[in-house]
């Protein structure tokens, strides 16, 4: 529910690949439905918020007098003190069986305008922004979900020996969930400080803004990871654009390597990067460093 002299409200049904986006301080609730409930990950765009102590209507009504919960809702038995209970996070409640359409017109009350920008985005259905042999990336960000202005997150999937290239973004912190699989992350920060860790199923990681990264599917099945960020405009900088706009003597000089080597790079290989393949003129021994001969 959104603030204004009509609240603005809205309810959907979420299924299997949907986001959502509420703005601070925007009343909400999440409801499981049968028959299985459900599993979600929550995001935010602070890493100091905890979600259990952001303020929940019943934690300030246990609070109030009785007297004033009795007047400000209109039930005089509020009036009446109530039995001491537990306040929690995650409430279990019975199970919906109205279906949506029902649902709505029952909550409704009084009735409500639509909101102006919904809060619901079905990411699965949008177009990977990069795709290769090695995996693919599906963005969601206040470019086709409007009212995402301060988060953007994505939904990449790598296939064995794939790798979400060498890149860093210009004012995004990134969070990273390893929904499942065995994933290969490193963070290059500054001169001397570089890490690197392997990742697997219900891990996080983290990269801070301007951080060089990337993580590669170290296993050998397909590999999804969730991304967040704390900003609206998804944007990022490959390693391979900056190599490919760097003269080949610029870059021999800067990297101390060959200019010949400068000029083999391939500024090509794309956001995702599919697993090496051997050069034809190297022997196998080349893996390890030992050129051909």
């Amino acid at each position: 529910m959104e603030e204004g002299m009509t609240h603005p409200a809205e309810t959907w049904d979420f299924g299997e690949g949907d986001i959502w986006y509420f703005r601070p301080n925007e009343g909400h609730m999440v409801q499981g439905l049968a028959p299985s409930g459900c599993t979600y990950l929550a995001g935010y765009n602070s890493g100091t918020f905890y979600d259990p102590d952001s303020p929940s209507l019943g934690a300030w009504l246990e609070a109030l007098p009785a007297d004033i919960k009795a007047e400000g809702l209109g039930v005089a038995h509020l009036q009446q003190k109530t039995a001491h209970r537990v306040l929690g996070f995650i409430t279990q409640g019975p199970e919906p069986t109205a279906d949506l359409d029902s649902f709505r017109a029952s909550v409704m009350k009084p009735p409500q305008p639509a909101v102006k920008l919904t809060h619901r985005y079905q990411l699965s259905q949008q177009a990977p922004k990069a795709e290769s042999e090695g995996g693919s990336v599906i963005v969601g960000d206040k470019t086709m979900f409007p009212i995402s202005e301060h988060m953007s997150g994505a939904l990449v999937r790598l296939r064995p020996g794939g790798m979400r290239q060498l890149h860093w973004h210009t004012n995004l912190d990134e969070w990273q969930y390893v929904i499942n699989g065995t994933l290969q992350a490193g963070v290059f920060n500054y001169t001397g400080h570089y890490e690197e860790s392997i990742l697997h199923a219900g891990d996080a990681g983290f990269a801070p803004v301007s951080s060089a990264h990337y993580f590669k599917n170290v296993g050998d099945e397909d590999c999804f990871v969730v991304l967040m960020f704390n900003d609206g405009q998804f944007t990022n900088i490959d390693a391979t654009a900056l190599v490919g706009n760097m003269p080949a003597e610029a870059l021999a000089a800067d990297l101390g390597i060959p200019e010949e080597v400068a000029l083999a790079l391939d500024p090509t290989i794309p956001t995702v990067a599919p697993p090496l393949k051997p050069s034809p003129h190297c022997k196998h021994e080349c893996a390890s460093g030992q050129a051909e001969e």
